[in-house]
């Protein structure tokens, strides 16, 4: 339950959803009952218009690959020559996002923008 309820923060909270959250969420194993609730919600008219346009867009991505496998992974950064470290999840994360909203598309343009986001660079 704590999952479905993380869900629907994530989903309603001020900001909406970018297109890698709206993926990442899908791929979530509670993402149908969090669905379940907003639903439930929308009957009542809360958040409404929200519900309505994320029930649309998550319903159009779910035809699509909406959980790729990375294009990047911890091993790649150790392969060139970094050192495991906090960057690491934050490089993966960022990287991985950009490769679900389309600004990554090859193997190649993920590894040199993960490298660059471990040694340091825009986080």
């Amino acid at each position: 339950m704590s999952g479905a309820l993380q869900g629907l923060a994530a989903m309603l909270a001020e900001q909406p959803p970018t297109l890698a959250q709206r993926k990442r969420f899908l791929a979530r194993p509670t993402a149908s009952l969090t669905r379940e609730l907003m639903r439930y919600l929308r009957r009542f008219f809360y958040f409404a218009d929200r519900i309505d346009d994320l029930e649309a867009s998550l319903s159009e991505l779910e035809q699509a690959d909406y959980a790729p496998s990375p294009l990047v992974t911890g091993d790649d950064l150790t392969d060139a020559g970094l050192k495991p470290g906090p960057r690491f999840k934050v490089a993966l994360d960022q990287t991985y996002d950009a490769q679900l909203e389309g600004r990554v598309t090859s193997r190649k343009e993920a590894i040199e923008m993960a490298i660059g986001i471990a040694k340091g660079g825009p986080a």
